[in-house]
């Protein structure tokens, strides 16, 4: 791509990445020919400043705000787009009003948006119209005190959650159980299922566990403790060594959880077990980095034995680097997207123009990055 990466996501829907850059242009990129390289299926330009957008993909339905009166609507499954309007008869000042954020739940059909006002706007889908912009209605506003700077549905149940300049609020069911502790949040979601989410970051992971009636939830420095009625006991508490820090990231695939560290250690653990068990080594992954500040994103694949990761290089910059632990083999691999390939190819690359100058390929040595 030409220009900076603002948004990046994967719709499994239709196996395709979508992204948006700094000059307005929003991609649809399937897997191309060449391995490690993409294909542009869709390119299309966006009005308005790239600053202001804000954009969430679920379940193949693409929402965005842009300091306007109305969210742009994409649906990519059916490839059909439109635009959602606030309504003054809801309770919304119209000529004055925008919309600053925005989430959407595809599968419970509901688009929830946060205003300049302080309200929040939320357009639930009628499923017996086949219009884009005619099957969703906006509902009456909900005011709140304070401005909202991140509002986002739970995957799993019909709760979503609010992040305003002091408080965070949920919407939804009211037997939701929320533990705070400094700007992290326990969610208890249903009997034995959890959301952990980051009040700054808007980060949030979900945890399932295998006590089969959860009763209570306490967030400690290094844990989230969990107890039920039946054993009146800690069913298992992990820590980690002094020297790894503390742990900063959550990701769950399946059986798999990876866990990252202020100090920039990766840990594997299995959940098929009745409590988790770390599966390797902790992986030290930054160390031939120059500069990293903190883990920016983590995922793990479901077979669990791969963790990629981003991180920052300071307190504002992400890196250009993709990091990917693989864990059978205890080695680091990345991906360049200055450079569009991974430190292999450039090696290779290097190597054969080494051998084409001078007649004979280069050492192993200098494959260190």
């Amino acid at each position: 791509l030409d220009s900076e990466v603002l948004f990046i996501d994967y719709c499994e829907v239709i196996s395709t990445i979508v992204a948006f850059t700094r000059d307005g242009f929003i991609f649809h990129l399937t897997k191309g020919s060449a391995e490690g390289r993409c294909a542009e299926r869709v390119k299309v330009k966006l009005g308005g400043k790239s600053d202001d957008y804000r954009m969430q993909l679920n379940d193949g339905m693409l929402v965005m705000s842009y300091g306007a009166r109305e969210v742009r609507i994409w649906d990519l499954v059916r490839e059909e787009n439109g635009t959602l309007a606030l309504e003054a008869n809801k309770g919304f000042v119209v000529d004055e009003e925008t919309i600053n954020v925005v989430t959407v739940n595809g599968k419970r059909g509901v688009i929830t948006a946060a205003t300049s006002r302080n309200n929040i706007a939320e357009w639930k889908r009628r499923r017996q119209d086949a219009h884009i912009e005619t099957a969703w209605q906006l509902s009456p506003c909900t005011h709140l005190d304070s401005p909202i700077s991140l509002i986002r549905w739970s995957p799993v149940l019909s709760t979503c959650a609010v992040i305003t300049d002091d408080t965070l609020v949920l919407f939804g069911e009211n037997n939701a159980s929320v533990k705070m502790r400094g700007k992290v949040a326990a969610i208890q979601t249903s009997s034995n299922s959890f959301t952990l989410l980051n009040a700054a970051t808007g980060v949030s992971q979900d945890l399932k566990l295998t006590i089969p009636s959860a009763r209570g939830i306490s967030l400690g420095e290094k844990q989230l403790v969990v107890w039920s009625d039946d054993t009146g006991t800690l069913r298992q508490e992990i820590s980690l060594p002094k020297s790894e820090g503390d742990p900063e990231m959550l990701e769950i695939n399946k059986n798999w959880m990876a866990v990252a560290t202020t100090n920039g250690f990766i840990r594997i653990y299995n959940l098929n077990s009745r409590d988790a068990q770390q599966e390797h080594n902790s992986k030290y992954v930054v160390e031939n980095l120059k500069n990293f500040y903190k883990f920016h994103t983590i995922k793990i694949n479901q077979t669990g034995n791969k963790v990629a990761v981003t991180y920052l290089e300071d307190v504002s910059t992400v890196a250009e680097l993709l990091l990917v632990f693989d864990a059978e083999t205890d080695s680091i691999s990345s991906f360049s997207f200055d450079k569009g390939m991974t430190d292999t190819q450039e090696y290779e690359a290097q190597a054969e123009l080494a051998h084409t100058s001078h007649g004979r390929p280069v050492t192993a040595a200098a494959r260190k990055m």
